[in-house]
């Protein structure tokens, strides 16, 4: 890819210039795509962002709908559902990707690029909120997951 110009970093404000594409990775059985952007030029520009997730307070099981779901690709988001998150499948430095369940409904959270961010928590752990990126996986059968940006406080005890 295009490497980033001197002096970006987390909140930097850049302007990008590239061509945006469809990807699927091989043998992907998702019903769509994630958008690409393969970028030709990358400008720094002066002054910083810092920008505030969206508080969304609904159950997981709304947001797996493609109605309420899909708008929100590539959102900064905080879910607050009235039911705790509880790590079905704990993420290692090997299976990238974990599972949490929340009043019936499974989701995926997967580690980010940030090493500290890497293992969310055990099975069985549980967090009230979670900030992240909310996203779709195309590298699979698909569907709706959130890439935490916040590492989440575990609770002392699960909310049904």
């Amino acid at each position: 890819g295009t490497p980033l110009p001197a002096g970006v970093t987390k909140g930097s404000v850049v302007d990008i210039i590239g061509t945006a594409s469809a990807f699927k990775s091989n043998g992907s059985t998702a019903p769509e795509a994630q958008l690409e952007l393969a970028s030709l030029q990358i400008t720094k520009q002066a002054g910083t962002c810092a920008p505030a997730p969206k508080a969304l307070t609904t159950e997981m099981a709304t947001l797996t709908q493609d109605a309420s779901g899909h708008p929100l690709i590539g959102s900064l988001v905080t879910l607050t559902p009235a039911h705790s998150f509880k790590i079905t499948t704990a993420n290692t430095a090997t299976n990238k990707f974990g599972a949490f369940s929340e009043n019936g409904t499974t989701g995926k959270g997967g580690a980010t690029r940030r090493p500290a961010m890497t293992v969310l928590g055990a099975v069985n752990h549980c967090f009230g909120t979670i900030t992240g990126i909310w996203t779709y996986d195309t590298n699979g059968a698909g569907g709706y997951e959130i890439l935490p940006t916040i590492a989440p406080t575990k609770l002392a005890t699960c909310v049904p």
